[in-house]
């Protein structure tokens, strides 16, 4: 039986371990934790640290007829990792020039900028005197975000000079980027590159942000934006993805519609986060996106032609945080019964959490519906039926 290895094992991947267990696949998994969520789900577990690729190539070698990999992926920010571990084996791969390119939004930008792709005009700081004439070029109102990081980490909007002196005099500004602020409805396409080159998308989530952090509060699937306008982000994103080299594999892009047109903000060789990938697609198609496309993982043509016709809309909230301790989170029981779906990744807390980043998430409740309207309605009713209990 064929192995698939996937790197990163926490608790948001254990519907991917399921997913690829249900598919047919022995599942390997390699994660820096040795009690890594997905290690009961995993037919073989490597303790390994995501970016110690050289260490996961070499046990792999050592047990090769053991494991029979026959291909890579990743639903994190590991993507480097995939790239060498795959070229490394002789498995299917997009080039580690390509996962670098995605991985520094610095020279994604500047491939951007100089192909033409529609994308947030941005600078490197380079220093305070570089920094604050893009403060004033963008009228004292920007975005700014480290060249590599993860989950929004670092990155924040500055439009006051109080916050823009306390930025400069906090960080090593060559490390970071300085975009025109751009306002409207963010959305993220996922999608595949097939052997021939040839991109095919798999649908469009629309998200929304909290306003005084970079966390996510709702997602719906799929959005529910015009033909054009979905056609519109399917384009962009095969173009950004072209622009850095990419033309096999799985892709995801962040984009964001401007009154200016659509624009992207970046892309990577592989599926976006679990919560749309794996829970909102699951609640609209047969199969989620990643079961849609593991054939291609390991070198196969996928055939997803019968798994999108759907008229299904999901979408997930963001459990608020209570005002006091918590030691458990009472009635997600009550919404299973109701047909909910639950992602928890804090289950209790010995002090009052304050959402200052998406490391700070307690979790995310999920449905599904016929319409809108309804999934509205749903959705607007879970932080009223959760109920937190401090037993401390």
């Amino acid at each position: 039986m064929k192995t698939i290895l996937m790197i990163g094992g926490g608790v948001q991947e254990i519907a991917a371990a399921i997913s690829v267990k249900a598919a047919g696949f022995n599942l390997a998994v390699s994660d820096r934790n040795p009690k890594s969520p997905c290690k009961k789900y995993a037919d073989y577990f490597l303790n390994f640290d995501g970016n110690d690729s050289d260490g996961i190539v070499k046990y792999i070698q050592k047990n090769k007829k053991k494991f029979n990999i026959s291909g890579v992926f990743t639903l994190t920010e590991l993507v480097m990792t995939v790239s060498i571990i795959a070229e490394k084996l002789n498995l299917p791969f997009t080039s580690l020039e390509s996962s670098k390119l995605c991985q520094n939004k610095s020279l994604s930008k500047l491939a951007w900028l100089k192909d033409g792709v529609s994308t947030p005009i941005g600078a490197i700081a380079e220093n305070q005197k570089k920094a604050t004439e893009l403060f004033n070029k963008f009228r004292k109102d920007i975005f700014v975000k480290p060249f590599v990081g993860f989950g929004g980490i670092g990155a924040s909007r500055i439009s006051t000079e109080r916050d823009f002196y306390d930025f400069i005099s906090n960080v090593d500004l060559k490390n970071y980027l300085v975009e025109e602020v751009c306002e409207g409805k963010m959305i993220d396409v996922n999608g595949y590159f097939d052997s021939d080159e040839n991109f095919h998308p798999l649908g469009c989530f629309e998200r929304q942000f909290s306003n005084n952090a970079i966390i996510e509060n709702l997602g719906i699937y799929p959005f529910q934006g015009s033909n054009e306008m979905i056609q519109e982000a399917f384009n962009l994103t095969e173009a950004a993805c072209k622009s850095l080299g990419i033309c096999w594999g799985p892709v995801k892009s962040d984009l964001v519609i401007t009154k200016d047109g659509m624009k992207v903000f970046e892309v990577a060789p592989r599926l976006h986060g679990p919560k749309g990938t794996l829970y909102l697609t699951a609640l609209v198609h047969k199969k989620n996106h990643l079961e849609m496309i593991l054939p291609l993982i390991i070198g196969e043509q996928p055939n997803i032609s019968d798994n999108l016709n759907s008229k299904k809309v999901a979408g997930f909230c963001l459990i608020n945080p209570p005002e006091k301790p918590f030691s458990e989170i009472g009635n997600l029981d009550q919404l299973n019964s109701l047909g909910y779906k639950s992602l928890i990744f804090k289950k209790q807390c010995r002090s009052v959490i304050q959402y200052l980043s998406s490391s700070d998430v307690i979790g995310y409740i999920f449905a599904s519906a016929d319409s809108n309207l309804e999934l509205s309605k749903k959705l607007q009713r879970v932080n009223g039926i959760i109920d937190f209990k401090n037993k401390l």
